[in-house]
């Protein structure tokens, strides 16, 4: 069904990325966008928690506010660089400043600070009745190493994991 879907979506806008089982991203992307070549491919896992870790409260672990949009702005632009090799401030700044805002208006974007400063960032994407997807997770190089990804994505995993349940079976599937 993947190509008859991106045979009715051919013409409506180009695709930029595309992600699940790699036969239907194959198929669906071909007969969407025909010629158009893939830029970036990236083989990465879709994990599924079905528990949250134990704890409390992680300190400093909070949503981004908009007087910190510049700096989110060029945490985030980091992360896709080093993450895909995208540059985003060099191909469209505009753009991507605006749906950098876009995510702390809608509190999608966390993060935990230390020292007063961002010390982790993590981005909440699509949420279903399935669950929800967190990607954009970044620490500052100077201050890696410390648990700090850890401890926030620990949080953040208590927080969505309290707000949807996983209704399937446990499973790690490798998105290729």
């Amino acid at each position: 069904h993947a190509a008859r879907l991106g045979a009715l979506l051919q013409g409506r806008h180009r695709p930029s990325m595309m992600v699940g089982p790699r036969e239907a991203c194959d198929a669906f992307w071909w007969a969407w966008a025909p010629g158009t070549p893939i830029a970036r491919w990236n083989d990465q896992r879709l994990l599924v928690c079905h528990e949250a870790p134990p704890g409390g409260p992680v300190p400093g672990f909070r949503r981004a506010r908009p007087d910190e949009l510049a700096e989110v702005i060029r945490l985030s632009a980091a992360m896709e660089c080093e993450d895909i090799g995208r540059r985003p401030l060099d191909e469209d700044a505009v753009g991507f400043a605006a749906v950098v805002q876009r995510r702390i208006e809608h509190g999608q974007t966390w993060i935990l600070e230390r020292e007063r400063r961002i010390a982790f960032l993590i981005n909440v994407g699509t949420s279903t009745t399935w669950g929800v997807q967190v990607g954009g997770t970044y620490v500052p190089p100077d201050l890696r190493g410390r648990g700090l990804a850890r401890e926030g994505m620990t949080e953040m995993v208590r927080r969505l994991r309290a707000r949807h349940p996983v209704r399937t079976t446990c499973q790690c599937l490798r998105l290729t």
